[in-house]
This record gives structure tokens, sequence and C-alpha cells, in this order.
């Protein structure tokens, strides 16, 4: 059976599905829900890469809800969130155990500052393109998004960590 063997192809299913997302948004779900099949079927062990994307996306939906709540940010053409948002972040966490690996090898502190760091440019450069609003002027937003998205994935990491303590990391590589 097929399994990406290299990262980079990884990493590439992923910012089609980011850029398609951009671009495109609701008109791109098809295209984003293929690369995460294509990065699915890519994984030795796609059951707990399953687990891992559908758990682990609550988490991020949470983080989007409660940054929509507090006022940080908008999405247009919906109240709350838009569905293509939720397949992005499943996207992005079946990322988790291919192209981000040796990124979470960081001790916390420092794998939470690059989060706090890295991951607010992406929703500015967003807001340049009219997918989101944001409501601050960038220099309040930043620490602030970057805090809650970065305690969120954060949070998705330990996840990720329990569930190789499990029987899913124990069973049979694919299925």
């Amino acid at each position: 059976m097929f399994v990406l063997k290299h990262w980079i192809t990884n990493a590439l299913l992923f910012q089609s599905a980011w850029f398609a997302g951009l671009f495109f948004q609701a008109q791109a779900l098809w295209f984003m829900l293929l690369c995460c099949a294509l990065m699915v079927v890519g994984h030795s062990n796609r059951q707990l890469n399953v687990v891992l994307a559908l758990c682990g996306s609550v988490i991020g939906m949470s983080v989007e809800f409660a940054a929509v709540k507090i006022g940080l940010l908008s999405y247009q053409g919906v109240e709350t969130l838009p569905l293509w948002l939720w397949v992005l972040w499943i996207a992005l966490i079946l990322t988790v155990n291919h192209a981000l690996q040796k990124l979470l090898t960081l001790k916390s502190p420092l794998l939470l500052i690059t989060f706090l760091v890295c991951a607010p440019p992406s929703y500015l450069g967003a807001a340049n393109f009219d997918v989101v609003s944001i409501s601050q002027p960038w220099y309040v937003f930043w620490p602030l998004f970057g805090a809650l998205w970065s305690i969120g994935f954060f949070l998705i990491v330990k996840f990720n960590r329990i569930l190789w303590g499990t029987r899913l990391a124990q069973q049979r590589p694919n299925w």
C-alpha cells in the first residue's frame, strides 16, 4: 500500500489545502477534502492519525470559536465558523506526525513561543484577502490570538503524545 515517504509531500498537500482555502474558501472544499484523504493514505498509522485529526480539529475549532466570540476575528459570509475551516484544521493536524514531526520535538516553552510567533501571520495574510476580518490592530491581535492558538495547538500535541501511548500506536500500520 502507498505510504508517503517524504515529509515534503505531506507539507505540500497541506499548503495546497491552505492556499485553496485562502483563495476559494467553500468552493475549495472538495479539493481540501481530497488533500486530507491523500494525507491520510500517506500515513503509516492511519487509524491513529484519523483519531488525532478528528479530535484535534475539535480543539482547533474551539480556538477559532473562542477568537470569534471574544471579538478577535470573524469569517466572511458566516456568523460563526465556516466548514472549510474545519477541513483546514484537519489538514493541519494531519501534518503533526509527518511534516511537523521534527518541530514538535522542541521543549514545551520553545514550542509554545514558536506557535505564538508563527500562527498569527497566516491569519493576518488571510485578512489581506478578505477571508477573515481582524477587529484589532495587528500589535494587539498577534499576541492575543498567538497565545490562544499556541495553547490550543499545544493541547493537540499533548493529545498526540497520549495517543502514541495507546493501543492505536501499537496496532499494525495501516488498516
